[in-house]
Formats: C-alpha cells, structure tokens, sequence
C-alpha cells in the first residue's frame, strides 16, 4: 500500500507540473522556429512537422500538452480520493493554485492567441 501510495505522489507531482512544462515546451517551440526562420512561423509556413531541427521539440511540445489538458482530471480524482478517504485533501493550497493557474494560461494560449502560434502548432 506504501508503494501505491508513493506512486500517487508522483503521479500528482507530474501532473501538478504538467500545464507549466507544457507552456515552457510551446514557448521554446516557438522561440526556436522564430530563431530557424528570422520571423514568426505562420499557419502552414512552414509546417512545424516539417522542420528537422524542431521536430523533437515538436513532438515533445505535444505530449506535454496532452498532459497538461488530461491533468486537472488526475488532480481531482485524488483530490476526490481524498476527501473520500480522509475528509482532508493533502494538497498544498499554493501548489492547487499554480496548477490551476497554469490550466488557465494553457487555456488562454490556445483560444487567445493574438500571433497565430497556436494555429501554426496545430496545424
């Protein structure tokens, strides 16, 4: 049980961290096409699948997002589990908030995006 519960933990940790590695890997992303072209990447121009020297970041860019928008349903479940079990949830009030603020940020690149970052990673 120890055991389940150490990898709880770890778990949560990742998925508390998820939605800020996920805004640091976009924005290296970007940096980095910006730094390759001379100019800001637009939609289809060039395909950011098609560019060798970001395509590990690419990649990686989208795993972290995938993470950071499946984390707030790990974070509730035990924070669920928690009050199920104990009555108290043993989340840290700071470390919920920077999650949730992160959630949010993530939430306002990708349906706010003023430079057109967003439509050229998903393209």
């Amino acid at each position: 049980m120890k055991a389940l519960h150490s990898l709880w933990r770890v778990v949560l940790a990742v998925c508390l961290a998820a939605p800020w590695l996920g805004l640091v890997s976009f924005t290296a992303l970007a940096v980095s096409a910006t730094l390759h072209l001379g100019r800001l990447p637009r939609y289809a121009n060039p395909d950011p699948k098609t560019v060798p020297e970001i395509a590990l970041l690419h990649d990686s860019t989208w795993i972290l997002l995938g993470l950071a928008v499946l984390a707030p349903l790990v974070v509730g479940a035990y924070a669920a589990l928690c009050l199920v079990r104990s009555r108290r949830i043993e989340l840290r009030g700071r470390w919920l908030v920077a999650h949730l603020a992160g959630f949010a940020l993530v939430v306002m690149t990708y349906f706010g995006d003023p430079l057109g970052l967003t439509d050229w990673f998903l393209d």
